[in-house]
């Protein structure tokens, strides 16, 4: 799918919080801006995975959100690829 260049922002509840992914595109390739979280499980996959870049390497790599389940961390993982997924539905 082509998307307009720019800068889109979606958002999903995850396990505790709300997940916020922010993605940049530019000639058609999808950056991984910010993806924040304020109080999902510390030490727990999905907290750790967002703090870690782990999301957002695997968001750029997918070039969307077709991206693998972090271990222990189902729901976040969820929460990242809906807003991944509502973030470019604004950029169709």
């Amino acid at each position: 799918m082509e998307y307009q260049d720019g800068t889109y922002t979606g958002i999903a509840q995850g396990m505790s919080s709300i997940i916020r992914v922010t993605l940049s595109i530019a000639d058609g390739t999808v950056t991984t801006e910010e993806i924040w979280q304020d109080c999902e499980t510390q030490s727990v996959g999905g907290y750790e995975a967002i703090k870690d870049g782990v999301y957002a390497a695997m968001i750029d790599a997918a070039q969307g959100p077709d991206i693998d389940t972090v271990s222990g961390a189902t729901i976040t993982t969820a929460a990242v690829k809906s807003a991944v997924a509502r973030a470019l539905e604004q950029a169709g």
